[in-house]
């Protein structure tokens, strides 16, 4: 069984901006189907002003998230996914594991501290001769 899945994350994202998704399409719903009801009902209130624009907010809102979900989140997790089954078919590292990906990164940002280092350290030894 796998200890880590590299798509979780994204995966608890997704669902998370879909739960929203679906508050922002019932509260469109609700925005849309007020004004005629305020109409029928014949109700002496002047919000549809407020409550077109509201209405226009949260359609804008609503198409921006779907378009990041669908286009942006799901292709990264799937593209994680594909790694990881790939990772664990052939034994490679297409998808690290978090601890190794820390060292990774560790051992990165160790690798430029000390190329800095030594580019200072000739730097000031060639100006104080």
């Amino acid at each position: 069984m796998a200890q880590y899945a590299p798509q979780y994350n994204l995966f608890t994202i997704i669902d998370k901006i879909r739960t929203g998704i679906a508050v922002i399409f019932w509260i469109v719903f609700i925005l849309s189907a007020a004004p005629p009801l305020i109409k029928m009902l014949d109700i002496k209130i002047d919000l549809e002003d407020i409550i077109s624009t509201v209405n226009i907010i949260a359609i804008s809102l609503f198409f921006v998230l779907e378009i990041i979900v669908e286009y942006i989140l799901i292709p990264q997790a799937d593209s994680k996914r594909r790694d990881d089954f790939i990772d664990n078919a052939f034994g490679s590292t297409f998808s690290p594991s978090p601890f190794l990906l820390g060292i990774m990164i560790q051992t990165k940002y160790r690798k430029v501290f000390i190329k800095q280092h030594v580019i200072f350290l000739r730097t000031a030894f060639l100006h104080t001769v």
